[in-house]
């Protein structure tokens, strides 16, 4: 670990922090992470940018803390580097070493569920580790097999797709390996193995006619679902969680296609008013791509809920005049009123930093601070399970709805960008919708482009 790549910094809140400069192995792009050092100082002054001044009375005492505090940190991960180099040759020393510089909680989720597999593959086979040499194309097809017919921690066989997926994820660590020239493999190991591949054209999305279906909640057959569950407030919990899970995934779709993570991000602030207009704005937390998205107007509709249980939330209802705009959105749909209320929340100090989609107060916390380009491993790990907890909620929405595919998060992604490519969006249009990096990404779905401006009529589509 070099010194030069860490330093220390204050933020808003007068808190010394320590920053680690590090490189994304996914992307490539430098990133920095933060740990907390608990100093706090009461005056801005009394840091000069390295250390605590002598104006503040405790500064010997802050400093030492400091200074020991960044030693550990050091220590820490001079041992990460050293577990590696002790065991040079081993696979599964690297393997974990990749994992642990992995700063996305989702991503090294899946890294860690491959590594646990590989650890106890090891033990099934009465191996002590898989050194660089052994990863050959007997290992793969071996490692396939172990896979597929080894049952995990909860009584299940991986099938092809889920298995496909693994020897994938283990495939990009081998890559690493020779990117880094830590070790070059005589031949490729996964050379000849056919794993399925997932075409970004093939991949699952809504018929127009499923999306125009959710859109309606008169579609749900309610009284038929209501006799499966029997009592009456069991009945409406479940339809309130269908509801809400069909708005968040409308909302993505709506908003451009917006990640998971990013809707759950999304803050009051973000919003704006632009020629008449709303609109709001955000950094993708994959790619650092800054997005000015278009609100259309049956957008708002489907915000009207959660506008409303904000407004509870600091008990405006105690003015007359907002408890009335909000009764009113329950009768009719009135865009003066939402707008009106939106951009209010969007003003407040009391408001404008809280999460759209969340009144938890330990998430209102945790999230205060939230910067995309900050990797913060509690707020990763929150995100995971507002994510899989979401996903779960998306399966009931399927059977409600009758919808032929699985439903999860990012199929909003891939319906988006559908339903813009059936209606005539050019692939330029398409890139800066949808927000792709690259214009051959947004090729994939269509193949002939025109570089045309953007307008709120693209967004229309929607």
């Amino acid at each position: 670990m070099d010194k030069e790549d860490l330093k220390l910094e204050i933020d808003k809140e007068l808190r010394i922090r320590i920053r680690l400069n590090y490189k994304d192995e996914e992307t490539g792009k430098w990133k920095s992470s933060y740990k907390y050092t608990g100093v706090k100082l009461t005056r801005k002054s009394n840091w000069d940018g390295k250390k605590v001044k002598s104006t503040d009375a405790k500064y010997k005492e802050l400093n030492f803390r400091l200074d020991q505090f960044k030693k550990e940190f050091l220590a820490e991960k001079n041992k990460e580097v050293v577990e590696v180099e002790r065991n040079e040759n081993s696979f599964i020393a690297y393997f974990k070493q990749f994992n642990s510089m992995i700063k996305n909680y989702s991503t090294q989720v899946k890294y860690n569920s491959v590594l646990k597999h590989l650890e106890n593959y090891v033990k099934d086979r009465g191996l002590n580790d898989i050194i660089y040499s052994e990863v050959d194309r007997r290992f793969v097809e071996d490692f396939r097999t172990y896979l597929e017919t080894t049952p995990n921690q909860y009584d299940k066989i991986s099938n092809q797709k889920t298995t496909d997926k693994y020897l994938q994820l283990t495939k990009r660590v081998v890559n690493s390996l020779e990117e880094k020239e830590i070790y070059s493999f005589p031949i490729d190991p996964f050379k000849g193995i056919k794993l399925i591949q997932t075409d970004g054209n093939k991949k699952d999305r809504l018929t127009k006619e499923e999306y125009n279906n959710l859109l309606d909640l008169h579609h749900f057959k309610i009284p038929n679902y209501l006799e499966v569950y029997g009592e009456k407030e069991v009945k409406r919990k479940h339809i309130e969680i269908i509801t809400d899970a069909r708005d968040k995934f409308v909302l993505s779709i709506q908003f451009g296609g917006m990640r998971v993570k990013d809707l759950f991000t999304l803050k009051w602030k973000n919003f704006y008013r632009k020629d008449g207009d709303i609109c709001f704005n955000y950094t993708m937390s994959k790619t650092d791509i800054v997005m000015d998205v278009y609100v259309i107007p049956k957008s708002l509709y489907y915000l009207k809920d959660y506008i409303i249980e904000h407004y509870k939330r600091v008990n405006y209802f105690n003015n007359t005049l907002f408890k009335k705009q909000c009764d009113n959105l329950y009768n009719e749909f009135s865009l003066i009123t939402i707008q009106s209320l939106l951009l209010n929340l969007t003003q407040r100090e009391e408001t404008k930093n809280c999460l759209i989609f969340s009144t938890n107060e330990e998430d209102l916390e945790l999230f205060k601070d939230y910067k995309s380009d900050v990797s913060n491993h509690d707020m990763d790990k929150r995100i995971h399970s507002l994510t899989t907890l979401f996903n779960m909620n998306l399966k009931k929405l399927r059977e409600f709805a009758e919808i032929r595919i699985n439903l999860s998060s990012h199929i909003a992604r891939h319906t988006a960008a559908q339903l813009l490519v059936d209606s005539g969006a050019t692939a330029f249009e398409l890139m800066n919708v949808i927000g792709h990096g690259k214009i051959s990404t947004s090729d994939k779905y269509i193949k002939t482009t025109n570089k045309l401006g953007i307008s709120k009529g693209v967004s229309d589509k929607l």
